[in-house]
């Protein structure tokens, strides 16, 4: 519980500066809507009759884990050059999982190159001004709510990301 109300003062400042108020922002800070701030994309879905292109390895929901990839066993695809910007993930990418237990993320290290990501996977990728990890807690932290709250919420901050 502690652990989230000091999650929370942080994302309304009051860790930084104790004279703000409820439902104000600190100075210099900025409400943003996500699009704003970031690029999202859902994945390429596997299609093996439609599939051209080069075999690159790809990310799938069991190959994320909170903070981390399990990369001992990757699939590969093909992926066309015109694909690779659209599909590929760079250092410093956020990845959340749609299926499986959705909002799992981890922030890509750039451990293999050329990496691609696949259908039930979205990639975040935040402009320079915004820190990758804070939202990476805010989802970690939604998992400890009761099962059906940390879904719905999930769920919704996976929509709106696509849908802003």
């Amino acid at each position: 519980m502690y652990r989230q109300s000091l999650l929370k003062w942080a994302f309304d400042g009051k860790l930084t500066n104790k004279n703000v108020k409820d439902g104000e922002l600190p100075k210099g800070w900025k409400l943003a809507i996500l699009g704003e701030v970031s690029k999202a994309c859902l994945c390429k879905m596997l299609d093996k009759q439609n599939n051209i292109g080069t075999l690159k390895p790809y990310l799938r929901n069991i190959n994320v884990r909170w903070n981390g990839f399990y990369l001992d066993d990757l699939y590969e695809m093909r992926f066309e050059e015109k694909e690779s910007e659209r599909f590929g993930i760079i250092l410093g990418d956020l990845i959340i999982c749609e299926g499986g237990e959705p909002g799992k993320a981890a922030i890509w290290k750039g451990q293999i190159q050329n990496m691609k990501i696949q259908k039930a996977l979205h990639r975040v990728r935040f402009d320079q001004s915004v820190k990758n990890e804070y939202f990476l807690y805010y989802l970690k932290s939604a998992r400890k709510l009761p099962t059906k709250y940390a879904k719905t919420l999930c769920i919704s901050y996976i929509h709106n990301i696509l849908t802003v």
